[in-house]
């Protein structure tokens, strides 16, 4: 039998080569699995492709839609311990919003990368009047549970009005963090309506929509609607988990 023999340095590209091409063709459903992303709320019906190109179908995080996703993995972030997640909307993904980023996971960390997305929350947030959230290079790290870095644009879109006042350019806020909660204050034009959505890394949230010191022909319409009377204004307050 013939052997090959390689010079030492081209034995060493050959074996370069081949770890290369088996990371290349590593399963993107085995590596989602191996990182135990149901433990952040996670799913998808189907998962096809490598680490390097995936399409994720019908994805869900934390019980919010989200669709069908493109993904690639960063290997490495692995050599640091964490992971990253590349996501994309697919170009044939018609009639649906545009949506980009990257999700960062690591033992005690989770976080969002330029995250630029519409989140639908009406189901979540009833019986506040908001259909969506617009994000835009939305960046959240919580680290050990806290809250530790936060940055973007949030505009949240309403599914009606407050009280008789349409807000048809819905209310605009930037990001920051507040204790173990990514804070999400956002006013609209007039700045007579505020909406603060808070979330911490376990998917709980604390969500309030606030009418500034209302006239007194609106407090009785705000009343009806759940409204109570707090320094300053009238609030409704709805609380729960993403899960």
């Amino acid at each position: 039998m013939t052997r090959l023999w390689l010079p030492f340095g081209r034995r060493v590209l050959l074996l370069i080569v081949l770890l290369v091409a088996l990371v290349a063709l590593f399963p993107m459903r085995l590596a989602l699995s191996l990182l135990d992303l149901d433990r952040i709320g996670v799913s998808a019906r189907s998962v096809s492709g490598s680490i390097w190109s995936s399409r994720l179908e019908e994805v869900a995080a934390a019980g919010i839609p989200v669709g069908t996703i493109e993904a690639r993995l960063s290997p490495l972030n692995l050599l640091i311990g964490r992971a990253r997640i590349d996501v994309k909307r697919p170009s044939d993904a018609a009639g649906a919003p545009p949506l980009s980023g990257a999700v960062t996971v690591s033992r005690n960390s989770l976080g969002l990368a330029d995250a630029n997305a519409t989140v639908p929350l009406a189901a979540a947030l009833a019986p506040l009047p908001v259909g969506s959230v617009t994000l835009t290079g939305m960046n959240v790290h919580y680290e050990a549970g806290v809250c530790t870095r936060a940055s973007g644009t949030a505009q949240a879109a309403l599914t009606g009005s407050i009280a008789g006042v349409a807000l048809s350019q819905g209310l605009t806020g930037q990001a920051s963090c507040d204790g173990r909660y990514v804070r999400i204050p956002m006013t609209s034009q007039s700045g007579q309506e505020k909406l603060e959505i808070r979330v911490a890394v376990d998917g709980e949230y604390v969500a309030d929509l606030i009418a500034v010191q209302p006239s007194s022909d609106r407090i009785a319409a705000l009343a009806a609607l759940g409204f109570t009377e707090i320094p300053g204004g009238y609030r409704l307050r709805t609380t729960g988990r993403f899960e």
